[in-house]
């Protein structure tokens, strides 16, 4: 989960210098700490040197001037793969190496996504002989899409504060780690009258080469004896002269990484002669080998050398100076090993210029976890409060960033903000309207593109159907489809098949399928619309649980006021009823019951809660439920806590269930509940611990389980605590919204 510990993509797409192996270096310590995401780099061999088992991203980029303009015509496909790939390695953060030419784009596609892109800054200049506006275009459009910066010292740090591109952002100062492997043992100096001097590195005007030349020759007039070797490619010019001048032994050429150590060991000192610079990687060269140096007074250089004690900085930015600071180390063998044993030991793990330290002040410095932005659809409002109340801002406690999307009703802004959720309203009908099916749809899919969410929860049929298909093409990465029951069950013929295939579609588009209940899981899998292996129940099941501070047991006083309210005698026993009426709910059952207890059992009241749903039938249902002495109907009630504090048993005659609310706030209640046996209930009572179970829809059958039950609470036999003990110990709210964190974080 991304909140405390952020996964971090590298990015850097040049194919030579410092930058692919300072992202190396860098990814590895990120992959030992269990927080790099992926790497995306230039096409290399050296692929084998990166991290194992880490996802890759590797771009084609470019070999000349041409190649880089005629590839910028990829660019759409690039950024596709990127997009895909940021999203599949579940990327909260994209941290860069070094500038390279393509990389704008890249940071573009990163802040079109939300993901923050941290530019590593060298140089906050380009230097003298480094001029070139298309460098100097690329790096400073990155620049400005950059959400922030890392610079490689804290000079390069202080000197971005003057300068525009750098304003307004989180600026993160680290040390240069090594770009070689450390020496694991002190370098030992052998006694030489010949003082060996290295120049080693890019030969460009600002590198001042030719200034360190002139410094050796005064050193040599001052009766010292030493060498100078020169290594590396660059300005043709400056080679050219360097060519002519006598005294120095010319490399020229690329140097490879591997050769840089092996290089650099052949010297005493190695001089660093820059005449600007911001910090410099060939100190940490030297230091990696235990190699003095000596250094000019620009930049970064004083800073690098003056915390690590590894070498000697000139007094100013001449030859004199330089080859004062040379003669300081000339004949003191004993001083230079001291000067490289203390740059040798910054670099090892844990010092102050190691790469692990370099990540932990990157780390430290800014928190680049990013919400996971988690979208839910249902089609109603009422559904959202009844499943997803509590849950939504328990999430965005703990790192998530929820968003819900449902019809509106003019009041579901209102709480989805008090949930702490972001609210999108799109109109989502219960029952079948192509016309207005297809908008939904459109709406839908056009919400999750702009949301960009890294997963979505459909759970409602409507919506669930619309959400799956919608989620698949916007390429959201987790589709977590919540079963919240099976509609086809008790239907037969051409609309319980359309219905199996719904189910079917749902489960095929979704990556992850949680089942409310166990009994709903067996029945999905039995029907072959959904593999065993992708069909979960989180703990015992439930959607939300149960809120054990809302639902509790009530007072006698609490009961007795509730009753005087209805006028329900204080000595009948109270059969309650929650929820919608419909077929689906044994509406008939109810009618039944109330007739034969009417008639038969008069010590006994029902009372009916909650909206009727229907035709005629169910109108007239209602209206001889209204009728009954022994029946009191209350119609849709918001504070159903209250229906169970007055009631002293729950009933739910259900031709099907997912996992019943009402049951399990009833349980909370401490009210025992007579249920029919179908899918979900079963799961939520435990017959002869929190209720009975019936089988027929018989209602002398229901009023014998009633009587049942009456008779235990006579006789003192039903245990409210205990029931409501059983019930929140699988059902309670913070258990069931643990088991979803712990699901979610798992993804």
């Amino acid at each position: 989960m991304s909140s405390s510990r952020p996964r971090v993509a590298i990015l850097h797409l040049g194919k030579s210098g410092a930058g692919p192996e300072i992202a190396r270096r860098l990814a590895h310590s990120l992959h030992s700490r269990g927080q790099l995401a992926g790497i995306v780099m230039a096409r290399s061999e050296h692929r084998e040197t990166w991290p194992p088992g880490v996802p890759v991203l590797s771009i084609r980029t470019y070999d000349s001037a041409l190649s880089a303009s005629l590839g910028a015509f990829r660019f759409p496909v690039l950024m596709r793969h990127f997009h895909d790939f940021l999203r599949s390695t579940e990327a909260d953060v994209v941290v860069t190496s070094m500038p390279a030419l393509w990389q704008a784009p890249f940071a573009a596609t990163a802040k079109a996504m939300g993901i923050p892109y941290v530019a590593s800054v060298h140089d906050v200049e380009m230097h003298l002989g480094e001029k070139s506006w298309i460098a100097a275009a690329a790096v400073g459009l990155e620049s400005r899409l950059a959400s922030s910066f890392v610079f490689y010292s804290g000079e390069s740090a202080r000197l971005a504060q003057g300068l525009r591109r750098y304003r307004g952002k989180k600026r993160i100062s680290v040390r240069h780690g090594p770009l070689v492997d450390v020496s694991s043992i002190p370098r030992a100096y052998s006694e030489s009258d010949l003082f060996k001097i290295g120049i080693v590195g890019r030969i460009h005007q600002y590198k001042g080469v030719e200034l360190g030349v002139d410094a050796v020759d005064e050193l040599r007039s001052r009766g010292v004896s030493c060498s100078l070797e020169v290594w590396g490619s660059g300005d043709p010019e400056i080679l050219e002269r360097l060519r002519d001048r006598d005294g120095i032994e010319l490399h020229e050429g690329w140097i490879d990484d591997d050769q840089l150590a092996e290089i650099v060991q052949r010297f005493d000192v190695l001089l660093i002669p820059y005449l600007e610079a911001s910090q410099s990687g060939v100190v940490s060269l030297a230091q990696s080998v235990g190699l003095p140096v000596v250094v000019t007074p620009v930049g970064a250089l004083p800073e690098q050398v003056g915390e690590t004690s590894c070498g000697v900085i000139a007094d100013s930015v001449d030859a004199g100076a330089i080859a004062d600071a040379l003669l300081t180390l000339a004949n003191d063998a004993e001083r230079r090993v001291s000067l490289g044993e203390n740059g040798r030991r910054a670099l090892l793990p844990g010092g102050i210029y190691s790469w692990d330290r370099a990540v932990d002040s990157i780390l430290a410095e800014m928190n680049f976890a990013r919400p996971r932005r988690l979208v839910f659809t249902v089609s109603t409002p009422e559904t959202a409060y009844a499943f997803l109340r509590g849950q939504l801002r328990f999430l965005a406690e703990r790192g998530y960033a929820p968003t819900l999307i449902t019809s509106d009703d003019g009041s579901v802004s209102d709480w989805a903000k008090a949930e702490r959720a972001q609210f999108h309203a799109v109109p989502i009908l219960r029952e079948p309207s192509i016309k207005q099916d297809l908008r939904a749809l459109v709406a839908i899919f056009a919400g999750l593109v702009r949301f960009r969410p890294w997963g979505i929860v459909f759970g409602t049929p409507k919506a669930s159907l619309l959400s799956s298909v919608s989620a698949y093409f916007a390429r959201v990465p987790k589709r977590v489809y919540l079963v919240h029951g099976l509609r086809y069950e008790g239907l037969a013929g051409w609309r319980q098949r359309v219905l199996m295939g719904v189910e079917w579609l749902n489960c095929m588009l979704a990556t992850h399928v949680v089942c409310v209940s166990p009994s709903v899981r067996d029945r999905l899998v039995a029907d072959k619309l959904c593999r065993d292996d992708k069909a979960v129940v989180l703990g015992f099941g439930s959607p939300n649980g149960v809120d054990g501070q809302r639902f509790h047991t009530a007072s006698s006083a609490a009961k007795f006021e509730l009753r005087h309210q209805h006028q329900i005698p204080t000595h009948h026993v109270v059969t309650a009823f929650v929820g919608r009426i419909n077929p689906d709910k044994g509406y008939p059952v109810l009618g039944a019951l109330a007739n034969h207890i009417g008639q038969q059992d008069r010590d006994i009241t029902l009372v009916v809660a909650g909206p009727a749903e229907g035709g005629e039938a169910i109108r007239a249902e209602m209206d001889l439920l209204e009728s009954s002495d022994s029946c009191r109907v209350l119609g849709p009630v918001r504070a159903v806590e209250d229906v169970y504090a007055l009631a002293d048993i729950l009933i739910l005659p259900t031709a099907r269930e997912g996992l019943p609310t009402v049951v399990i706030e009833a349980g909370a209640s401490g009210l025992p509940v007579v249920a029919s046996a179908v899918t979900g209930c079963v799961d939520a009572v435990i017959p002869g611990e929190t209720g009975t179970l019936v089988v027929s829809n018989d209602p002398v059958e229901w009023v014998k389980a009633i009587r049942g039950q009456m008779d235990d609470l006579a006789a003192g036999s039903i245990n409210r605590e205990g029931i409501r003990s059983s019930v929140l110990a699988r059902f309670d709210e913070g258990v069931v919204l643990r088991g979803w964190l712990e699901f979610l974080s798992d993804l």
